[in-house]
């Protein structure tokens, strides 16, 4: 059977997101996760405040989220949505919840067949707010991240106090870009441009 560009397309950005980069992994001591993630303190809208760039997220220019459901007491759906330069995106993906902390999931957005989920990636909470305000997720690899909000955008301080953590957790802040939202950031720029935060060596 032939697959189809767009399927290809997505098997190859999973394959990117699992796999990582073995050699990155291996030079980076071990991430260290949020102690305990609070489910249902979790739950609901976040939105995208920083991230790295990505294959899976190519498509979109602006206002993306994230929304959390509770499936049961170890799976999460989870809605994305963005725009692009067309119409609106959306996708279900599912995130499974690896420990008892919480913070170590393992997320996918990719289907084959459209409704068999294909393998998990690395989805890891290492640094939570104490309000629940901002969480960044972070992966062994170092790959790929994300800044994540309550709101969308954050204050300087704490977008410098973020960026902090990702320097410390292995992470180059300045390769992270803001994503545009609507009532918050009004383009695409680096994390260190809006920080003040120098490049890490």
């Amino acid at each position: 059977m032939k697959i189809s560009r767009t399927l290809s397309a997505l098997l190859l950005s999973g394959l990117l997101f699992l796999g990582g980069s073995p050699a990155i992994a291996k030079s980076k001591p071990p991430l260290q996760t949020q102690a305990k993630v609070d489910m249902n303190r979790f739950l609901g809208l976040w939105y995208e405040i920083a991230y790295t760039p990505n294959p899976f997220e190519k498509h979109c220019v602006g206002n993306t989220t994230d929304e959390y459901f509770q499936l049961s007491p170890r799976l999460l759906k989870v809605i994305n949505r963005c725009d692009t330069k067309g119409k609106p995106f959306m996708a279900e993906g599912r995130s499974k919840i690896l420990d008892d902390s919480g913070a170590k999931q393992r997320t996918t957005f990719l289907k084959l067949l459209g409704w068999i989920y294909l393998p998990f990636g690395d989805f890891w909470i290492t640094a939570l707010d104490k309000d629940y305000q901002y969480f960044i997720v972070a992966q062994p690899s170092r790959r790929y991240g994300w800044i994540m909000g309550r709101t969308p955008s954050l204050p300087t301080e704490t977008l410098q106090h973020l960026a902090q953590k990702l320097k410390e957790q292995g992470y180059d802040p300045c390769q992270f870009v803001t994503t545009p939202h609507s009532k918050g950031l009004d383009k695409s720029q680096s994390l260190c441009t809006v920080t003040g935060i120098t490049p890490s060596h």
